[in-house]
């Protein structure tokens, strides 16, 4: 679709953007579970956050799980992966 409208194609990390979306997924068994068992209080409290976080990354292009991420991974809580480069020997074909 992209190349078909032809718009200019960026590339992002994909971790932090994982990260959010499971956290969206979290949230939506919680709101779930606090449905079920009529706890009304947590449950407006719940789909609040998610509504604000939704909202703030649709429209405002804020991602507030990617924020969490960064924070849990300067305190070491997430392990972040190295991107270096594996050497591997190439053999010259003849």
């Amino acid at each position: 679709m992209v190349k078909f409208i032809g718009l200019k194609t960026y590339k992002i990390d994909r971790a932090p953007k994982l990260f959010a979306a499971k956290i969206g997924f979290f949230m939506t068994i919680l709101i779930t579970c606090f449905y079920y068992f009529s706890f009304q209080i947590p449950l407006l409290l719940s789909v609040g956050f998610l509504i604000g976080a939704t909202f703030s990354a649709a429209f405002l292009n804020y991602c507030l799980g990617c924020k969490i991420y960064a924070l849990f991974a300067s305190w070491g809580i997430i392990k972040l992966n190295s991107t270096k480069p594996k050497n591997k020997k190439r053999r010259l074909k003849l």
